[in-house]
């Protein structure tokens, strides 16, 4: 049982109960210290998803898609900077026709998001931290997991 919504247009979508949807696939990732107070990670992600009555691929999900992340933690000055890179395949993005089947002129692009954020450690037990998601502001995908270009800001206290 999955509920989709499965866009038909712009701001417009259809709702759908794919009462047997299959998610499968596998996911890599790995990551080293190259110098010091520095980490990267890699990964790559490759996901079926298909609606098994149909035999049809879901809407919304890439297929492959590749992730890195990059962390410079210097602990002396209580800064941390991480950089996120993340580049997904096409994936069926409207069903303009209505058929239920992703048609090549149905797919979106495929796309990358690069997100940014810098936080300082305040004393001990608290920190404030600013960041920017999807920096590139990449909008063209109906549904994606930021609405464009996110700026936010925070201050955390734990005890």
């Amino acid at each position: 049982e999955l509920i989709e919504c499965q866009s038909t247009g712009p701001s417009a979508c259809k709702y759908q109960n794919v009462s047997r949807a299959r998610f499968e696939g596998v996911e890599l990732n790995g990551g080293l210290k190259p110098i010091p107070y520095t980490t990267l990670e890699l990964g790559y992600i490759n996901l079926s998803a298909r609606n098994e009555k149909t035999g049809a691929q879901l809407f919304n999900r890439s297929r492959n898609a590749v992730k890195s992340k990059l962390t410079w933690d210097y602990t002396p000055l209580g800064l941390n900077f991480t950089t996120r890179v993340r580049w997904d395949e096409g994936f069926g993005a409207v069903d303009s026709n209505r058929n239920g089947r992703i048609q090549p002129n149905e797919k979106a692009d495929p796309t990358v998001q690069i997100d940014l954020r810098l936080a300082k450690e305040l004393w001990k037990h608290a920190s404030v931290h600013f960041g920017i998601d999807n920096l590139l502001d990449d909008t063209q995908a109906t549904f994606r997991r930021t609405p464009g270009r996110v700026f936010y800001g925070g201050f955390t206290v734990k005890y």
